[in-house]
């Protein structure tokens, strides 16, 4: 059987990009894969089949993808069935495959013992980083769904809850490393940014049978190599020390010759808070300005502030009702410019500008 490679990361952590290499080097992620959407625009290359797979068992087993601290999540019969099946009809093609969903981490050790061939590229990337992204995408779902996304809501209730999935993700790939070291390769993010090539890496560790004729396709976003670094604030020192031993553990294990983010860069993006305050606060301001649609949040002093889940719904209310306020206000005026002779004004003189955000107005007001 052709081997197969998991790429395996906790969410956020870039493993989408590498996916996306390989898949363009002639190495497919699968079949059937997620489109992108804004908060992964390239793409996921996540394969469906596998994804819903795991999202199934771990409703099975009273668990979702951000669940934290639970028990080993057990596999059936029927389950093993599917990752044999999954396997075999991937490798029928007779080339070398790839499959990546973050979820895997959560089944990493399932994966490993029903498939001996199975190899995995182990992609980490600093816990600030990670969860700071985890924390903007669910904002923004928070915001759109008017807190009525479950999942994402937790997020607001436990601003440690990124922090806790890196943590959980990543302790359960480092394990898997230093059970297996010889179907394991580790490598971080921020090598690939800096010019790694993946294949190269599979190859020399994990057997990789796949030699392409053409440089490989690059596809790396240039302007996640200009980021900035995000402070997170972190309600426990224990929280903080976890996070250095497994980063350190993970560096430790790292194959790439490139450089990482330091361990005391790292922790000096990882602040204590231990009233949570700083953390939701933060948070809440995210929720805000998407719920806001423009409209500019009153600048306010959140050093001593302290807030509760109630504060927050509260405040979503408050600012959704002065959203609807000024669309009621606006309605009417903007309904009257797209009538003569404001419509002659703005449409057939030089003022086809005014033309777009009238129609975003008349689109909500509508």
């Amino acid at each position: 059987m052709t081997k197969g490679i998991a790429i395996s990361g906790s969410h956020r952590s870039g493993t989408s990009s590498i996916a996306q290499y390989f898949h363009f080097n002639g190495v497919p992620a699968g079949l059937d894969l997620i489109d992108g959407n804004e908060f992964n625009k390239h793409g996921y290359f996540e394969d469906w089949e596998v994804v819903k797979f795991h999202d199934a068992v771990l409703a099975r087993n009273g668990l979702s993808w951000n669940s934290v601290a639970h028990e080993p999540v057990q596999l059936s019969g029927a389950d093993v069935a599917f990752c044999q099946g999954y396997a075999s009809r991937r490798a029928s093609a007779g080339t070398a495959w790839t499959f990546k969903d973050p979820r895997v981490c959560k089944f990493v050790e399932h994966w490993a013992e029903v498939l001996p061939d199975l190899r995995f590229l182990i992609v980490y990337r600093a816990p600030h980083l990670v969860a700071t992204s985890q924390l903007n995408r669910a904002a923004k779902v928070v915001a759109r769904s008017a807190g009525r996304d479950v999942e994402y809501s937790k997020f607001m209730e436990d601003p440690d809850l990124a922090l806790k999935i890196w943590l959980s993700d990543n302790s359960a790939l480092l394990n898997l490393a230093k059970r297996f070291p010889n179907r394991c390769a580790v490598i971080s993010h921020e090598s690939y940014l800096s010019g790694l090539d993946p294949l190269a890496i599979a190859r020399e560790h994990l057997g990789l049978e796949h030699d392409s004729k053409k440089a490989p396709t690059v596809t790396i976003d240039r302007k996640l190599i200009r980021r900035q670094q995000s402070k997170l604030y972190v309600s426990s020192d224990v929280l903080v020390k976890r996070a250095r031993a497994v980063y350190e553990g993970l560096q430790a294990l790292d194959v790439s010759p490139q450089t990482h983010l330091s361990t005391d860069i790292v922790l000096s993006n990882l602040e204590i808070d231990p009233t949570c305050a700083r953390q939701k606060l933060d948070f809440m301001q995210k929720v805000w300005n998407e719920v806001s649609l423009g409209i500019k949040s009153t600048e306010v002093d959140w050093s001593n502030a302290v807030v509760t889940n109630e504060d927050v719904a509260q405040r979503l209310r408050e600012r959704e009702a002065q959203l609807k306020s000024v669309l009621e206000d606006v309605g009417p005026i903007v309904k009257k410019l797209r009538k003569s002779p404001f419509k002659f004004y703005f449409r057939k003189l030089k003022k086809r500008k005014y033309k777009a955000p009238l129609d975003r107005l008349l689109k909500q007001v509508n």
